[in-house]
């Protein structure tokens, strides 16, 4: 399988902070919501925490060394400290069949994760602490922070955080350009996940709704062309071509997967 999209369950909105001698980029905190497996009848507003009663199991948070999980009873988030990275979400629900946990990055061919792209930022491992111990109020919360640092290339930081009853965590992140800092240039900057395999369905538009190859399917690389385009040589799209940026870009993409290579299309 080509190296799939990164998925991500949240957007992340991007606002300069403007502070004397040093500038900050953070993106609003966002909630990794994980609705999708829960049927409900009332309707569930994301940013209030258990769609709005706030009720539940208290906020837990256990730290392992490495590893910091933070959980919920609906929610549970393994993070490794070093990375900010999150290998495991589990997520706890009930269709009518009984009460159910699945890990949501599981079964991903690249090994399943919510990871980083820095752009430059920081020193590329990250330092931990703990902001808020839901030990310590109620079991209500719990944040935690990972900082990445550097002497002249600026910092990078991450929050992580839980309320009860919410069905998903918060993300939030902060570049920051120091006075200390040379000039630099923003790179990829951002959050994805490689999600499990449980999510084989794109939907986008008309065009874009289709099951997805999320195994079986065996691609080979087009010559000449970006190596985001392949050519599937088995599986359910055998013979057609597919370009991930395709996905989201819409002067190169026809109805349903691409039958030829896109040769009216300026690859870039």
């Amino acid at each position: 399988m080509p190296k799939p999209a990164a998925t991500r369950f949240h957007r992340i909105f991007i606002k300069p902070l403007c502070q004397p001698k040093k500038t900050q980029i953070k993106s609003a905190p966002g909630l990794v919501c994980l609705l999708g497996l829960l049927l409900t009848i009332n309707p569930v507003r994301a940013n209030i925490p258990g769609g709005g009663t706030g009720a539940g199991p208290d906020v837990t948070l256990t730290d392992s060394g490495s590893m910091v999980t933070i959980a919920n009873a609906t929610v549970s988030i393994v993070c490794t400290k070093s990375s900010s990275q999150i290998p495991t979400i589990n997520y706890t629900y009930n269709n009518g069949g009984g009460t159910q946990t699945i890990n949501l990055l599981s079964g991903n061919p690249n090994v399943g994760k919510l990871y980083w792209e820095l752009g430059g930022f920081g020193g590329g491992s990250f330092a931990y602490t703990l902001v808020s111990d839901p030990a310590g109020n109620g079991g209500n919360y719990a944040e935690i922070s990972l900082l990445s640092t550097s002497s002249t290339n600026g910092t990078m930081e991450v929050h992580f955080s839980m309320l009860r009853g919410s069905p998903g965590l918060y993300v939030t992140a902060i570049w920051s350009h120091r006075s200390q800092d040379g000039a630099i240039g923003m790179g990829e900057t951002r959050d994805n996940i490689y999600a499990g395999s449980i999510f084989n369905w794109m939907s986008v538009d008309a065009a874009r709704n289709r099951l997805m190859e999320v195994s079986g399917g065996s691609p080979i690389a087009v010559q000449g062309a970006p190596k985001e385009v392949t050519q599937w040589t088995t599986g359910i799209y055998q013979g057609q071509y597919e370009d991930k940026y395709c996905y989201s870009v819409n002067p190169c993409f026809e109805p349903g997967p691409l039958a030829k290579p896109p040769a009216a299309v300026a690859w870039t």
